[in-house]
């Protein structure tokens, strides 16, 4: 519900990954060079998910026995296409970022460390369980019961390998503490609801269809139930309001900040870049002990430079500044307080 208010870049990952697994294992050809484009999609959408072309790849080379010789053609076509997107990739990173394998993000010393793993694995497992409430185990005791029947055991092996896949991309990755990063795994919730919602655990314990179907509808009222509670709880449905003010305070910082105006941000970059003429400098790309040369040589440059901070935002500012330069330390009033939005806006030469 969530996405579908406010999409980011998961929900097509999602949808080119499922679209690929589809066609993938199609008979005809043209379905496999459909596959690879979307797993070519996929991974320019989102590049560190790209060992999932591996399974893909397996699962396409387990299919239709009595036509081997089309399993490899086809693997051979959507591993090509898992190609295609890595090479762009590796390409738009060396020529942008200097290697290829450092993003906009940074690169994997930076965003991958061993020590995030508990924190992580605890945040996800609990916010998978609020939001999916305990049922959600069973789609992992389906995907044990699915295997045991040859129709679906390489669509639940691929499953396997999937969230496996998927988990092991976020768990060593750098920890948020918003429920909303679950995002991050919706390329494989497909794959989760489909062996939650395969019946099959509900075949295993009760025999008779008429119990099953009883016992399948409680369960999708109870799961239902409590998915809406979620949501009006964590306010889901209040998206308009809180994403609105991005557009609020770039209209006030286009009408009454000076034109030559250049914002020292991070949060709100990119809808200062896509609302204003105005500049921006990432602090998070700002060595910390070059914060006060960056001010001076900017103010040198003709341009008046001002930080600005949503209130979540200041302790990181305050942590990665204020040992190397007084202005790290935010110690004077803000210029400008935009309660409403939560955003303040400090004019380093009237410290």
């Amino acid at each position: 519900v969530l996405q579908s208010l406010q999409p980011m870049s998961d929900v097509p990952t999602a949808f080119w990954w499922t679209l690929a697994a589809v066609l993938g294992v199609h008979r005809k050809y043209f379905y496999s060079l459909v596959a690879a484009a979307a797993v070519t999609m996929a991974i320019l959408t989102r590049p560190n998910l790209a060992p999932l072309a591996l399974p893909l790849v397996l699962l396409v080379l387990s299919g239709r026995k009595d036509r081997e010789s089309y399993n490899w053609v086809n693997a051979a076509t959507v591993l090509t296409g898992a190609g295609v997107g890595a090479g762009v990739v590796a390409y738009l990173n060396t020529e942008f970022f200097g290697a290829a394998t450092v993003s906009g993000y940074g690169g994997p010393g930076v965003l991958y460390k061993l020590e995030f793993l508990p924190t992580n694995l605890v945040r996800y497992t609990t916010w998978l369980i609020q939001t999916e409430t305990l049922l959600i185990a069973g789609a992992l005791t389906g995907v044990v019961f699915l295997t045991q029947s040859d129709s679906s055991r390489r669509w639940a092996m691929y499953a396997v390998a999937g969230f496996a896949i998927v988990t092991l991309s976020y768990m060593y990755y750098r920890p948020f503490d918003n429920w909303t990063y679950l995002r991050f795994f919706l390329p494989v919730y497909p794959l989760l609801f489909v062996s939650l919602a395969s019946n099959a655990n509900v075949k295993s314990l009760v025999n008779r269809p008429a119990i099953r179907n009883l016992v399948v509808a409680v369960l999708t009222i109870v799961v239902g139930a409590a998915h809406v509670t979620f949501v009006l709880k964590n306010g889901v449905l209040e998206s308009k309001r809180e994403e609105s003010q991005y557009v609020k305070v770039t209209a006030y910082l286009q009408k009454s900040l000076p034109s030559n105006a250049i914002f020292i941000c991070h949060q709100y970059s990119g809808s200062i870049r896509y609302y204003t003429d105005r500049h921006i400098l990432r602090y998070d790309w700002l060595v910390p002990n070059r914060l006060e040369d960056a001010v001076t040589k900017l103010e040198a440059l003709g341009y008046k430079p001002y930080f600005l901070l949503q209130q979540w935002e200041e302790p990181v500012f305050k942590e990665r500044f204020s040992a190397s330069t007084p202005l790290g330390k935010l110690d004077w009033r803000p210029s400008i307080d935009l309660l409403e939005a939560r955003v303040r806006i400090y004019d380093p030469s009237t410290r």
